[in-house]
């Protein structure tokens, strides 16, 4: 019946006929599918067969945009047309934090703070949305990622920007810019997102908020949202760092206010994730640099962190370089890779880091590079813990100018606990000190002058003993070690303020692929592993007081002799046992051929072609899984990369049958011992096996789900294909 329905719908729709009558579609032949998600997989990365993610994905060249049902993107294969469905995410712009300057500044806008979850290139257009009455300001270089305008009016810019990833916007962002003769209004910021477990006591960090003028900072933190049912109380919301504790899974939005004693800032907000389960982790792609052209950059990603202490993995790629740049990450799944800043502008590499569960939110760090006087960088130290009524030195001299000019030293006290009389002496000096007179956070500001421009304030937090505080935790300095030596990791600088005893809580979140390292005892303060494996090694180390955790402290790891950069990638490789499918995701040259093999064994499990920025994504059927992989392309063998969720059975892969002709003779079997029926029903179409082949050549293939029968896209293709036929086919369901 659902066959005689079916082949009435086609041939009413061929006739022109209107037929409304829900029909669920066929079966693509398993060959045929293959064929469209590599082309698929070529052109944008989908594997719509496999994923059963489109209804019409594969039709004869006479197709015509209008026959497209869902959305999606078309690439030639062959004489076949395929539709490609976009899975492509899109980007979210970030228009970088608001600013308060002088009337007749310069302002320069920052959109590196943008992301793409695909790891896209982005391309920039900002735009005024607002400006002061009677200001002719212009942007300049509005497609950079920071462009500059003059603020010629007392009053508000506001300043939105937009993003693209090759395939669709992002929705706009804004930054205010307020300007005033004299005062500047200070800038708000509520610190990094964070994602925890249910439960745990969380610890807000305004510690970064700043006032270009070194004006006193008072705090006001509110929540904006918490989830259904949760009875979250912020505990001193007027202090640089609050607490409140996480009852309920979901997600908590909590704002900041910042006042300099005339004027509240913009308020900045920050976003706490809760799970019952796996924690997603968080990717920090470290600290923004000023480097010269043609300086070999390292980036940082090793302080990214994981509160399950899972093993880390790491997928680098540029958002934005410079026209003209050709730089490329020397390996992009590695904790630190380095590229050359081989033009002047600014470079916006983009970090996602996988806990083997799931990806945190993208993480970007900034480069400019100049050929002229390029801007310093103030470091205000580390974070310290100190008695009450003790003399707190402060320490600028990690301040830094790629150019080596000297430095001049602005320190101010931007917060102290009330009732507090400190002030700092020689504040003018790179270690100026001051007396925590009463117990609290003392929080002081630095910015360095390089005789010709401000960098950019840094903080730093100063914990004079009140009632218990968080410890610190410090996971010791980064080691260059040879293989087969063994490494003593170092927490003992860790600190309480409260002179309370620590507990040690150490794991490995990233090693070498294949490497079998292990901590001797991850509970003391300074264990030991073996380095067996040319790479990287990351270690992440938290402290509890005995009430509170510290945030997670890391330190690297790297051997004397580097592994060569391979230029072919497996970012991530994962097992479903439930479907039996392997999901694998890296990269390649553009334009190669990848083959995936059982590390194992050598067998050939899939093979696939980049797509764009020469990403690969294979979507696999076995019946046992691997217990890791390789892939080759170009020559190039990457390195072997164990299979996440892989069973202690893993091994001895038996790949998914792959000759069409099986499939094909399947079908025909079927059709065969189902002829007599069809003709003793009076069938107006007649079954051959040539003219079902013709018919899936030309005809539109449909996957496996529900589609309603306004075919009209099948109409036209019939049309097109019938005239060619002597004699009418059914088409089986």
């Amino acid at each position: 019946m659902k066959r005689t329905m079916k082949v009435m719908c086609l041939l009413l729709a061929a006739m022109g006929l209107p037929l409304a009558l829900p029909v669920k579609s066929s079966y693509a032949t398993s060959g045929i599918g293959r064929q469209a998600d590599a082309a698929c997989q070529t052109f944008n990365g989908t594997t719509p067969f496999a994923d059963k993610s489109c209804a019409l994905c594969h039709t004869s060249n006479n197709f015509s945009k209008s026959d497209l049902n869902q959305n999606g993107t078309l690439a030639r294969s062959g004489n076949f047309t395929d539709i490609c469905p976009v899975s492509n995410v899109a980007p979210i712009s970030n228009a970088g934090p608001n600013q308060s300057v002088t009337t007749g500044t310069t302002v320069t806008l920052d959109g590196s703070g943008s992301n793409d979850a695909d790891g896209n290139p982005l391309t920039y257009l900002w735009s005024f949305f607002s400006t002061p009455t009677g200001s002719s300001s212009t942007l300049i270089g509005p497609t950079t990622v920071k462009p500059t305008f003059l603020a010629d009016k007392a009053g508000q810019y506001v300043v939105q920007l937009i993003v693209n990833d090759g395939v669709v916007s992002s929705a706009a962002a804004k930054v205010t810019i307020t300007t005033a003769p004299g005062n500047t209004a200070p800038v708000a910021n509520a610190g990094p997102d964070q994602s925890v477990q249910v439960g745990i006591t969380i610890t807000l960090d305004g510690s970064k908020s700043n006032d270009v003028d070194g004006n006193p900072l008072t705090y006001q933190w509110t929540f904006m949202a918490v989830p259904t049912g949760s009875t979250a109380q912020l505990l001193n919301p007027t202090t640089v760092m609050p607490t409140f504790v996480a009852n309920v899974a979901g997600q908590y939005v909590v704002k900041l206010l910042v006042n300099d004693g005339k004027v509240t800032s913009a308020q900045d907000t920050v976003t706490i994730t809760t799970t019952g389960g796996n924690t997603a982790p968080v990717a920090n792609a470290g600290l923004d640099q000023s480097v010269q052209v043609s300086t070999t950059v390292t980036l940082n990603g090793a302080d990214s962190t994981d509160a399950d202490r899972n093993p880390l993995t790491y997928d680098w790629s540029w958002v934005s370089i410079p026209s003209g740049s050709t730089a490329t990450l020397s390996n992009p799944t590695a904790a630190a890779p380095s590229f050359v800043a081989d033009q002047a502008g600014t470079y916006v590499a983009q970090l996602i880091v996988n806990d083997g569960t799931a990806n945190s939110r993208p993480d970007t760090v900034a480069i400019a590079a100049a050929t002229g006087n390029t801007a310093p960088v103030a470091t205000a130290g580390p974070d310290q813990a100190v008695p009450l009524n003790a003399s707190v030195i402060l320490n600028g001299n990690d301040s830094t100018d790629v150019d080596r000019d000297a430095l001049t030293y602005q320190w101010s006290l931007t917060s102290k606990p009330a009732g507090s009389a400190a002030t700092l002496a020689d504040p003018n000096t790179a270690m100026p000190k001051f007396t925590a007179d009463v117990a609290g956070q003392y929080i002081s500001q630095l910015i360095v002058n390089d005789g010709r421009v401000n960098s950019a304030p840094d903080t730093v937090i100063v914990t004079a003993g009140a009632g218990n505080t968080a410890p610190v935790a410090n996971a010791g300095a980064a080691q260059i070690a040879a293989i087969g030596t063994t490494v003593v990791l170092d927490g003992t600088a860790s600190r309480d303020a409260d002179g309370n005893a620590l507990v040690w809580k150490w794991a490995l979140t990233a090693k070498p692929a294949g490497s079998a390292a292990a901590l001797s005892d991850p509970t003391v303060a300074r264990p030991s592993f073996i380095v067996d494996t040319a790479g990287e090694y990351v270690a992440q180390l938290i402290v509890n007081d005995g009430k509170l955790d510290s945030p997670p402290a890391t330190v690297m790891i790297k051997t004397q002799v580097m592994p060569p950069a391979r230029g072919i990638y497996i970012s991530r490789a994962r097992w479903n046992v439930e479907t039996g499918k392997l999901k694998v995701a890296g990269r390649a040259p553009n334009g190669a051929i990848v083959e995936l093999l059982d590390a194992d064994t050598g067998a050939q499990i899939a093979t696939g072609e980049t797509g764009r920025h020469g990403r690969f994504k294979l979507h696999v059927t076995v019946q046992v899984a691997p217990c890791a992989l390789v892939a080759k392309a170009n020559g190039l063998t990457s390195v072997r990369t164990p299979m996440a969720g892989a069973p202690a059975s893993c091994g001895n892969v038996r790949p998914p049958r792959g000759d069409d002709k099986d499939d094909e003779k399947e079908e025909h079997n079927k059709s065969l011992s189902k002829q007599n029926q069809e003709r003793s029903g009076g069938s107006l179409l007649k079954q051959n096996r040539q003219g079902s082949a013709r018919l899936s050549r030309n005809a539109s293939l449909l996957f496996r789900h529900e589609s309603p029968c306004t075919i009209g896209a099948l109409a036209r293709l019939l049309r097109n294909t019938l005239h060619n036929i002597a004699t009418p086919y059914s088409v089986k369901a």
